[in-house]
């Protein structure tokens, strides 16, 4: 678990690239010193806890955590030493996810807006998917390879700009549960719309 030898040999790996269902590109690998790769944010802090992170110094988060065998191309044992064999590159497998850079752009103007931390979540009724995933407040990502800027964020007890609200913590329903008891009151007959 100590053993930071395959993080290390991950940043010769060309990550894929995370994209929004509309072609929006949320995370992408850039050449760094050596042969070796570094993750960049292009939209920065406002797909931050959904795509999360992924850097060696501290780790992964999110998308990044979740989907790193596709992001880093990881095969069966069998795929991998055949590739090598045959010499081809290195490279991870790209993902589209299923948010939706207007959507999550509304969500954080919401968030933004109530002056007030917490988190909004939209999905599509018919797939499930999640169009938009906001926590407020939010942190840009690009920085946190920097070990200081982490321990800054991580440490931030009164904000928790770290935390993914709205999948980290766990709140009350609220008036989701008012659809829950008028469906009840109706299932038993004895009230009507």
């Amino acid at each position: 678990t100590l053993n930071r030898r395959a993080l290390l040999q991950e940043q010769k790996i060309r990550r894929g690239t995370i994209r929004s269902a509309d072609g929006k590109v949320l995370a992408r690998s850039v050449r760094a010193a050596g042969d070796t790769y570094a993750r960049r944010y292009p939209t920065r802090d406002l797909f931050a806890h959904a795509i999360g992170y992924a850097f060696t110094t501290i780790g992964r988060a999110g998308l990044e955590r979740s989907r790193n065998d596709d992001l880093t191309g990881r095969r069966t044992e069998l795929v991998t030493a055949l590739e090598s064999i045959l010499g081809r590159s290195n490279e991870g497998d790209d993902v589209t996810t299923t948010l939706d850079a207007t959507a999550q752009q509304a969500a954080v103007d919401a968030l933004e807006g109530s002056d007030h931390k917490g988190a909004l979540v939209a999905l599509d009724v018919k797939t499930g998917g999640v169009l938009a995933m906001a926590s407020s407040p939010s942190f840009d990502p690009n920085g946190l390879d920097d070990g200081d800027t982490f321990a800054e964020l991580n440490t931030d007890d009164a904000n928790a700009p770290m935390l993914n609200r709205a999948t980290q913590n766990g709140y009350p329903p609220g008036s989701t549960m008012k659809v829950v008891t008028a469906a009840a009151a109706l299932d038993r007959g004895r009230y009507r719309p």
